[in-house]
């Protein structure tokens, strides 16, 4: 089962030969999402620690893929945030292939992996989120049963715009959108539940 508050840190990698290879003891849930979106608050809040995943409220600072266990069967993988422009080309550039890469070495049947995809629910879907997305599904990395949508930053949204935000994205998947928010815990019971579900 998914536990909270044992997570630790395994690797950081921010080449591909700093990648592990995969553990078929474990499964691995890949966080994806545009810079600033909240990925790093979300894993803390999962995970019940404070500074396990770093923070910062400068979109782009994290250029490295890092392994969390979070459970002895699960291995949560955040990946560098996608769409800040403000980047230099070439970090940019870099990113996205080790990003691919890495995903491409996992797109084998016997490597059973989880993508929890953030959007963030202040912004709504960006342009940057529907290129990602169709990238992700055209090289089949995320289909209608492996990846499960959250959107974040919910205490800062109109109910309405939730519902128009989870309606175009409820097209994409065969599940519904896990409406969250790291400041006050809303939807972290349910993400933690599609983590349990996994094994």
């Amino acid at each position: 089962m998914f536990t909270n508050g044992d997570a630790k840190l395994l690797f950081v990698a921010s080449q591909l030969d700093q990648i592990p290879p995969y553990n078929l003891a474990k499964k691995e849930v890949i966080v994806i999402g545009s810079s600033n979106v909240g990925k790093s608050s979300l894993i803390n809040r999962l995970c019940n620690r404070k500074k396990l995943a770093y923070t910062s409220k400068t979109p782009g600072k994290t250029k490295q893929i890092i392994f969390f266990e979070v459970s002895p069967k699960i291995i949560l993988v955040d990946l560098p945030g996608y769409g800040y422009a403000k980047v230099s080309k070439k970090e940019q550039s870099d990113w996205g292939i080790l990003i691919e890469q890495y995903l491409k070495s996992r797109r084998k049947k016997e490597y059973p992996y989880y993508v929890l995809s953030l959007i963030d629910g202040k912004t709504g879907i960006k342009k940057s989120d529907y290129s990602a997305l169709d990238w992700l599904i055209s090289h089949n990395i995320i289909n209608k049963s492996n990846a499960t949508f959250i959107i974040t930053k919910s205490e800062k949204i109109k109910k309405d715009q939730l519902d128009l935000i989870s309606e175009e994205l409820a097209k994409i998947t065969d599940t519904n959108p896990i409406i969250s928010s790291a400041y006050d815990n809303t939807g972290i019971k349910e993400i933690r539940g599609f983590l349990n579900n996994i094994l």
